[in-house]
């Protein structure tokens, strides 16, 4: 009990209870000063500061208090949800610093490494290793609440779960991140972005080495916390090329590498126009843009657009790989030794106006595209492939991918191809002068949908479908190709409608049907076309007078009705131009001969010829000779009536 007598007066008593506990309070302070008086000049100092700053906060804080008390019940209600909103944002940002705008720092050097061993183990555990034969482990030194840059190999062997593990002295686990990856078919390098928690002293990073690579670990070089916080408010980071040195990537003090951005962990990466070096991402799991500053939205007149140039003496482009959202504009890969765009595993991609061209191959035994793409889901407008190693854009494994009015030519091999079990869309575009196919479908069962292309002047295939894979093509234009301007083979299944093309060749196994406004007639070569087969042996017409006379070796088609056509493709595949009498004739209802067209063949050898021809007014059959000898006669009518006046003038050019 606490004695509280402030005056004393003559005759007034204290019992010793109260008396005892004075004078142990008397030692007590005695104690304190004997303490303090052992203290030096510089920490009494110290002392007294310290104790002026509490009395200025008491002070600050009983008028603080004085003014909340005249405060209303809603005034006071609001201020509480104030502070606890602030409490939010700080601990938000306090969770974000360590995971944001850092670049990275140098390699740090493992204490320790372990060949032909893994770790398990849960949090709380300590840690178990393992002896499997393809894993490696490194053990580093690190602080707790720090950031680092973990790069290394991942497999999908979820007997191994996680690839960094966090413990304190004790190997007790405290943390694991950058768990296995289930999807990927074999292993990737990955680059993760890791945050070491309190009390973790130790981190283990486990590596798949069946490769020969070894992991690394990089600190996060922090920017001030203005940037941070910046940063985090818009989620933009700048490059600029031109600077003399590299800033904290703020619109005012740019980064001068892609990749400095791209390792910043913005969302997006605002380059200005100019040349760079190439960039590489793994294993992002937030979104990525990279793209011009000021960009107009998609679908705006934008003359002479300048580009994001990258170029490398290296053998390497663009990497990207194992991300989950990354979008690309306006970049041009060129010169590059290996693939311009090298492109995999992205759930989703999509580019826009970017090029690739001129990249080669330092070694005949390896290949590269301009754009490759394995296990993509994405959409690429109005992007261009040119002078490329092997094809232009070259799409493998699984994933639906979309080209709008992408284009592709002087490639070495395809404009475009679908492989494996990967889907596709191409609609619009141009494709031509490949040393193979404009467009294709070469192996494994890809499918793909082709609307409104223009395929031309490739040395071998406008469109080459096969091996399994099928094909749905509409209103396209595939003319002028070397061997085929449609090559479907080895099982390969085409549905086409309202096509404009001149040859074609099916194999046995395969299959060609046609629908719409295009009815084609065929030779015995090809009977699972409009044309049965049916023709007369023996005969041929002769185109000016209407009748018939006998040729061996020669046929002819007998009367078919041609009523609901104004024109017709007549083409054929020979080298003997003096034939007057290989022609069309034409009857009217009556099968009375009306006029004929005499169609002379190509003096150039084995070449096609095509001819237009006018039905005449009144016609209502014709009559189509050729020789028995021309075994690969191709002929075609087209019904032009509902087509629009580009397509005719298109097709009236082909006439000789």
């Amino acid at each position: 009990m606490a004695y509280n007598k402030t005056t004393w007066e003559t005759g007034d008593t204290i019992t010793a209870e109260l008396l005892n506990n004075m004078e142990d309070g008397i030692e007590a302070n005695d104690q304190n000063i004997g303490a303090l008086a052992s203290l030096n000049t510089s920490e009494k100092g110290s002392l007294v500061g310290a104790v002026n700053e509490v009395d200025a906060h008491a002070d600050s804080a009983n008028a603080n208090v004085g003014t909340l008390s005249n405060l209303t019940t809603s005034e006071k209600g609001s201020l509480v949800g104030a502070v606890n909103e602030v409490d939010s944002a700080v601990a938000e940002i306090s969770e974000n610093i360590g995971i944001i705008e850092g670049t990275q720092g140098g390699a740090i050097t493992p204490s320790s490494t372990e060949n032909q061993k893994a770790i398990t183990g849960g949090i709380g555990e300590t840690i178990t290793i393992t002896t499997p034969s393809q894993y490696n482990y490194a053990v580093y030194s690190v602080s707790p609440l720090t950031a680092y840059f973990v790069t290394t190999r991942i497999g999908k062997n979820e007997n191994y779960p996680y690839y960094a593990y966090f413990t304190n002295n004790s190997d007790v686990i405290i943390d694991r991140q950058i768990p296995y990856r289930p999807d990927i078919s074999s292993s990737v390098v990955a680059t993760t972005l890791v945050n070491s928690p309190v009390g973790a002293t130790k981190l283990y990073v486990v590596y798949n080495a069946s490769n020969g690579y070894a992991g690394t670990v990089n600190e996060v070089v922090t920017t001030p916390l203005q940037d941070q916080i910046t940063h985090l408010r818009n989620g933009v980071c700048y490059v600029n090329g031109s600077v003399e040195t590299s800033g904290n990537g703020t619109d005012a003090s740019p980064y001068k590498t892609i990749q400095e951005g791209i390792n910043d962990g913005a969302e997006t990466v605002v380059v200005t126009a100019g040349t760079y070096a190439p960039f590489s991402v793994s294993g992002r799991t937030h979104p990525l843009r990279v793209t011009l500053p000021d960009m107009p939205t998609y679908g705006e007149s934008v003359p002479d657009l300048p580009k994001i140039t990258i170029e490398s003496n290296g053998n390497t482009g663009i990497v990207i790989q194992s991300c989950t959202d990354v979008y690309l504009s306006d970049i041009h890969v060129r010169d590059i030794v290996g693939h311009s765009f090298n492109l995999k595993l992205i759930e989703n991609l999509e580019c826009v106006r970017c090029i690739a061209s001129g990249n080669t191959t330092e070694n005949e035994s390896e290949t590269y595209c301009g754009f490759y793409l394995r296990n993509i889901n994405g959409v690429f407008r109005d992007c261009l492939a040119y002078d490329c190693d092997l094809d232009g854009f070259n799409i493998h494994g699984y994933g639906n991918t979309q080209f709008i009015n992408c284009s592709a030519h002087d490639c070495r091999d395809d404009g475009i191809s679908h492989h494996d079990a990967c889907t596709g869309i191409i609609i619009g575009g141009e494709y031509y002068n490949c040393d193979k196919g404009g467009i294709s479908t070469p192996t494994s069962g890809a499918a793909i949908t082709v609307m409104g292309a223009y395929s031309h002047d490739n040395i071998k295939a406008g469109l080459h479908v096969s091996g399994a894979s099928k094909a749905y093509v509409s209103n396209c234009i595939m003319e002028h190709n070397g061997t085929y301007d449609i090559n479907i083979k080895t099982g390969a299944e085409v549905i086409g409608w309202n096509n404009v093309f001149s040859t074609s060749y099916v194999d046995g196994d395969s299959s060609f049907v046609e629908h719409g406004d295009i009815v084609r007639l065929t030779d015995q070569i090809y009977p699972r076309n409009v044309w049965s087969g049916e023709y007369v042996q023996g005969y041929r017409i002769n185109w000016s007078t209407g009748a018939r006379f006998a040729a061996s070796g020669g046929a002819y088609v007998d009367y078919y009705d041609i009523s609901a056509y104004d024109k017709i493709i007549y083409s054929r595949l020979w080298s003997d131009a003096s034939s007057a009498t290989y022609g069309m004739a034409f009857y009217d209802a009556n099968k009375v001969y009306i006029s004929g067209e005499n169609v002379l063949l190509n003096a150039d050898n084995y070449t096609w010829k095509d001819s237009v021809i006018d039905v005449p007014e009144g016609a209502v059959y014709a009559r189509f000779t050729w020789g028995s000898e021309l075994v690969s006669v191709d002929f075609h009518i087209y019904d032009y009536t509902q087509y629009s006046n580009s397509i005719m003038a298109r097709l009236e050019a082909l006439e000789v």
